[in-house]
């Protein structure tokens, strides 16, 4: 095992050392970062992270496309994305390690919780020379290794060495333990994690770097009983860089009497640890600063940690009846779910109509309020919305498609169907892949208006469209159905 580390001997002072023959291409990459949060704000997360994915060919070393990135994946997942298709991969791929990075990272973002596939990133974000990219994802795949049902000391291994590539030393000390305990009669571990133990101590105390100036090695271990304090409250926290920062933006927060900036430097520190704890601790902080300083967006930031709590009891209700355990009923656990689902939705229309009234001319608000709305029936509140949103370029197609199911809930096909026409003839190469659904819906609304009318002119309308979607997919919802019921329609007005 290579545990200390590989030499670097063309980083330059602008950053991250580059894979041969890749020159990042920034402003390209804005571009993409750009039409991803447009998309994001959408709601759109799946094809959100695939402008992300574009936005890494371009420029792999900027941590902030990674960590927005990241975001999208979390809203993939709660709104119950799939995992990315080999087709959709190979739109993305490309020669080169930057290229297989993206390919790499769009896999394990559209499937959050694979941690093989972080692991799989992990080794390629090493191999592409982005040594900062790795020492961000490293804590995000020993905390998923974890929480893991299997718990499997290969596994351990493989992430320690990967860990170790990257530079994340603590993350690997973690991992070597854990998988140490695991098997303690296995020496070969034992003997790694001892070197392992003193390449940390080294790389923490600085001692690489001082050792090739004049008098510098005498510098770097003149506090060694101090350094050897930094690592035993290291290895009892798992990071003690992390503590430090912590520390270090209370005493701020203290000092600046809980500025504004003081607020979000806290806020930012404690929710890094991803604990309970320490995330209600940081939406205390939100709600005394809103109280405070009357600044509404600390309000927000309060409302949105009460919402991931929210989400994140959906998401565990729902994988418990998926994969129930043996010992609890299967009434109860539905029941759970059902609660958790009705406590989120009545949480989302509290927040985001709260958030309406104070920023009444902000659309994206109103957008994910409509959202809200239409799943609880309201849909006069969210008609209202959605025909605000349409007004704004980035919200047209989604929200004449979702006003026009508004109107089909209502029993209103013709106005239905005018919607969903528009939305149609809106669609570009950003939202491409509404068009199919929008099409369908389309066809349902024209099946009604047939019916309604008795107008052979509509049924006809309806099976030209279903003849396009069964012609793209077969197995699209209930389309071999639909097929069938527009036949006997038409049939019947002979």
């Amino acid at each position: 095992m290579a545990l200390f580390g590989k030499k670097k001997t063309d980083e330059t002072e602008s950053g991250p050392e580059e894979p041969t023959g890749f020159v990042a291409k920034p402003q390209q990459a804005q571009q993409w970062v750009a039409q991803a949060k447009q998309i994001y704000d959408t709601g759109n997360f799946t094809y959100a992270l695939t402008c992300y994915a574009s936005a890494v060919k371009l420029d792999p070393a900027r941590l902030e496309i990674h960590t927005s990135m990241f975001e999208a994946a979390v809203g993939h997942f709660s709104s119950g994305g799939k995992p990315v298709t080999r087709k959709e991969l190979k739109d993305v791929d490309g020669p080169g390690p930057v290229s297989k990075l993206a390919v790499y990272e769009l896999a394990w973002m559209r499937d959050i919780n694979n941690y093989a596939l972080a692991l799989k990133f992990l080794d390629q974000a090493n191999k592409a020379g982005q040594e900062e990219l790795g020492q961000w994802v490293a804590p995000k795949v020993l905390n998923m290794l974890k929480k893991s049902k299997k718990q499997n000391k290969g596994d351990y291994v493989k992430a320690r060495n990967l860990f170790s590539g990257a530079g994340a030393w603590d993350e690997a000390f973690e991992a070597g333990t854990i998988a140490t305990k695991m098997d303690p009669s296995d020496t070969a571990l034992v003997q790694e994690l001892k070197q392992l133990t003193a390449q940390r101590a080294i790389v923490a105390g600085g001692y690489q770097e001082a050792a090739n100036e004049k008098g510098g090695f005498r510098s770097a271990v003149k506090d060694l009983d101090g350094q050897q304090q930094l690592e035993d409250e290291s290895s009892m926290t798992g990071g003690a860089s992390t503590d430090r920062a912590l520390d270090g933006a209370r005493k701020e927060f203290e000092a600046k009497d809980g500025s504004a900036e003081a607020v979000l430097k806290l806020g930012k520190e404690l929710l890094k640890s991803n604990t309970s704890e320490l995330r209600e601790e940081a939406r205390q902080v939100y709600l005394e600063a809103f109280d405070r300083l009357k600044q509404y967006r600390f309000r927000m930031l309060a409302g949105d940690l009460m919402l991931q709590r929210a989400q994140e009891r959906q998401r565990l209700a729902k994988q418990a009846v998926d994969t129930p355990p043996a010992d609890i009923p299967a009434g109860d656990l539905t029941s759970e779910l059902e609660a958790a689902e009705a406590a989120l939705i009545k949480l989302k229309i509290e927040e985001f109509g709260e958030r309406a009234k104070q920023y009444p001319t902000d659309r994206n608000i109103k957008f994910q309020l409509g959202n809200v709305q239409i799943s609880t029936g309201n849909h006069e509140g969210a008609m209202a919305n959605f025909q605000e949103c349409k007004d704004e370029p980035k919200y047209r197609v989604h929200s004449a498609h979702r006003l026009g199911n508004c109107f089909a809930a209502e029993g209103w096909h013709q106005e239905a169907r005018a919607e969903y026409l528009e939305a149609l003839e809106a669609i570009d190469a950003t939202n491409k892949e509404l068009e199919l659904p929008i099409k369908y819906d389309l066809m349902v609304a024209l099946i009604e208006l047939a019916r309604e009318q008795t107008s052979r002119e509509m049924a006809d309308e309806a099976a030209e469209i279903c003849s396009e979607i069964v012609r793209k997919d077969i197995k699209y919802r209930d389309i071999r159905e639909r097929r069938r019921e527009i036949d006997d329609l038409s049939k019947s007005m002979r």
